[in-house]
């Protein structure tokens, strides 16, 4: 079975909170996504259904077989740093914004 997923990080609204979200993909949220499957156009539906983010910094996607990775290498270890060990659906991580 193939688990489509987009993971998450980004400024939420509590202020100088960094937090980390993953997500499995029902089938009707993949239809929502406009085709063609493109960064932009996931984009878009990460900012429509993701209302805990002010500001989503990067995300990465597998959806069938489209993949994006994500666009900057830190994000990896900063979506590492606000998750906790574990695979459950749509986890929500904080990590304190240093300075903010």
């Amino acid at each position: 079975m193939v688990v489509n997923r987009i993971d998450v990080i980004g400024e939420i609204w509590e202020p100088g909170l960094l937090c980390s979200q993953s997500r499995n993909l029902t089938r009707q949220d993949v239809d929502a996504i406009r085709e063609p499957l493109t960064r932009g156009n996931i984009a878009r539906w990460i900012d429509a259904h993701f209302g805990d983010f002010r500001r989503v910094i990067d995300f990465r996607v597998h959806i069938g077989e489209f993949t994006s990775d994500w666009d900057d290498e830190d994000s990896d270890i900063i979506f590492s740093d606000c998750s906790l060990s574990g695979e459950e659906e749509n986890l929500f991580f904080a990590l304190a914004i240093e300075g903010a």
